[in-house]
């Protein structure tokens, strides 16, 4: 048994996924989230996870390719 107070050099936790994780807060359309909440429920996913690949999916595409297709999102890039 370890002696109180003792580290055992890991941290307490959720275990850190690629490189860690950095909380980051932005507005978003309450449609959009309960479009989101709603497609994660179905798949098991959390938001988090969720709004991390489609980010992962926009920036596989290039910076040239977004510049060309801002049409997509309504011109707001």
């Amino acid at each position: 048994m370890r002696a109180s107070g003792v580290s055992t050099g890991r941290r307490r936790g959720r275990p850190a996924i690629g490189k860690g994780s950095t909380r980051v807060n932005f507005t978003i359309e309450r449609g959009i989230l309960r479009e989101a909440d709603a497609l994660t429920r179905g798949n098991g996913k959390l938001r988090s996870e969720l709004l991390a690949e489609g980010l992962r999916i926009l920036l596989k595409r290039g910076a040239a390719r977004l510049k060309c297709s801002t049409s997509e999102f309504g011109g707001k890039f």
